[in-house]
């Protein structure tokens, strides 16, 4: 019993403060064609009488006159009235009271179940009038069964899976283009334990890829130093025997001149023309392992070059197939979303659905994005548009 007294007093102190608030917003309402007004005058015989905008935008009071009231409102339309009165002394500080007998209907169009005119009431919003027509419905609206709406359900879930899976894919696969060893944070903080588990996996394996990149870098600098070692050896040994081979070609002359004088043998000539061939031999083979040390050196280079270019066109290649991946999938999940906006369970702002508001205002009619909490003006014709999917059966 106490706590229905203590709902009974709530509700008396509320219902005057839900009052007033309306009063206010209709007062704040501004006047237009097709709105009636109700007009009482203390100290007439007739006090209450209603007065409809006409097409001029004009209230006509009989033995009072005519009024301009479209685009003013109920407080600039009273104080005319008043000001009326007293100029032409009907009533001596006249109290004049206007308020909204009815207003002009508003409208709903578009993809709801029941299209049509209402009734307006202060304080409608965009959700309460879908609801008076009927909901929001599609074009290709069907019968759903219980297993196409579980099946519809699980096919958005997957997707979302999917869709975080491949965004840590991305994520990944950029940070390896730059070679970064941690991936960005993602665009949309998510809790999904599968989702965290993907995301450490694809940070293990971002780690793993760079250490791979830098073991091969590393390698191939190894083998780049073996080569330049080689290359000093072989170009000291090379010059060794360049002044080997020089002064035996000089001994090999001074030889043939004194064999001509008798002084040295044929034998010992040919001995040492032997040695000079075989120095040049080696000479020879030197320059050829030098050859072939430079070339390997060239070749280390390239696969250097090579590598580095190999890995960007293969990860931007991946990163081009994710994305294409990415879209496919949002482009499902769409699908998805909008059949079951179509069967009533899914909400405005995931469902394609645009809510368009065509407003009167001085004259010329304005068009407002709205959204489910928007309030709705007298007149106003509310559109409902939603894109067109292929069903997913």
């Amino acid at each position: 019993m106490r706590l229905l007294r203590l709902l009974g007093l709530f509700a008396a102190c509320l219902c005057p403060v839900l009052a007033a608030a309306a009063a206010a917003a209709a007062a704040a309402t501004v006047i237009e064609r097709g709105d009636v007004l109700s007009v009482s005058i203390d100290g007439e015989d007739d006090p209450d009488r209603n007065a409809s905008v006409d097409i001029d935008g004009m209230i006509t009071l009989p033995d009072i006159g005519i009024f301009e009231a479209a685009g003013a409102t109920i407080a600039e339309v009273t104080e005319r009235i008043e000001r009326r009165l007293t100029v032409l002394d009907l009533i001596v500080e006249p109290k004049v009271t206007v308020e909204f007998a009815s207003y002009r209907p508003i409208y709903v169009d578009g993809a709801v179940a029941d299209p049509g005119s209402f009734e307006f009431t202060p304080g409608l919003n965009v959700r309460q009038v879908l609801a008076l027509a009927g909901g929001i419905h599609g074009s290709q609206q069907e019968d759903w069964s219980v297993v196409d709406l579980a099946r519809l359900w699980a096919g958005l879930q997957s997707g979302a899976r999917q869709l975080a899976s491949i965004e840590s894919d991305i994520a990944r696969l950029t940070a390896e283009l730059d070679r970064e060893k941690t991936m960005r944070a993602p665009d949309k903080s998510g809790t999904d334990p599968e989702g965290v588990r993907i995301r450490q996996i694809d940070e293990a394996l971002l780690e793993d890829r760079i250490l791979e990149w830098e073991a091969d870098q590393s390698h191939l600098r190894d083998l780049q130093g073996l080569y330049e070692f080689e290359l000093e050896i072989l170009e000291e040994q090379l010059e060794y025997q360049n002044r080997e081979s020089d002064l035996q070609s000089a001994q090999v002359e001074n030889a043939r001149t004194l064999n001509e004088r008798g002084l040295v043998t044929q034998s010992n000539l040919q001995n040492m023309e032997r040695e000079q061939s075989r120095l040049v031999r080696d000479l020879l083979e030197a320059e050829a392992f030098a050859a072939r040390a430079r070339q390997g050196q060239a070749n280390i280079l390239h696969e250097l070059e090579s590598a580095n270019f190999e890995w960007q066109i293969a990860i931007r290649k991946d990163i081009r197939l994710a994305l294409t991946e990415k879209s496919r999938i949002e482009a499902e999940m769409d699908a998805y979303r909008m059949n079951l906006a179509l069967a009533g369970l899914a909400p405005r702002a995931e469902a394609g659905t645009e809510i368009t508001i065509h407003r009167a205002r001085e004259g010329e009619s304005i068009a407002l994005e709205a959204a489910m909490n928007t309030e709705i003006l007298p007149g106003d014709v509310v559109e409902v548009v939603i894109e067109e999917f292929a069903s997913p059966r």
